[in-house]
């Protein structure tokens, strides 16, 4: 996908039910990572990024920086997050909700952020 660029139906070739549209990213705009407020431990930080539902909150997904594996749940600056064990929802193009587990491969992650890359990934993948 492309920040704010919107996409027809049409284009989603993967499938609606394997391609990702939007994504959980709890706690902000304060800073968490890996379930710590680092706002909290650090009175000085100033809170960042975007609140709930703020249409100029960008998001990508490239893990973080001190371990490219890690897709959900490390931390909430424009990464997958929330405060459920084990991992965090996503909301499908065909609507649907799925909680999608930390533990999913990196490769297949990205693949449902892709619309039209020929990935289909399985239900028992994630």
């Amino acid at each position: 996908m492309f920040l704010n660029k919107p996409r027809r139906i049409s284009e989603v070739r993967d499938g609606l039910s394997h391609t990702f549209l939007i994504s959980e990213d709890a706690g902000r705009p304060e800073l968490w990572v890996r379930g710590k407020n680092v706002a909290v431990a650090d009175p000085d930080r100033k809170p960042e990024g975007a609140g709930w539902a703020d249409y100029e909150s960008e998001y990508y997904t490239h893990g973080t920086s001190d371990d490219r594996s890690c897709h959900t749940n490390c931390n909430n600056d424009n990464e997958d997050y929330s405060f459920h064990p084990g991992g965090a929802h996503k909301l499908f193009a065909d609507g649907s909700v799925h909680f999608i587990k930390e533990t999913m491969s990196m490769r297949d992650f990205a693949r449902l952020h892709s619309f039209n890359g020929g990935e289909v990934i399985s239900a028992d993948q994630y």
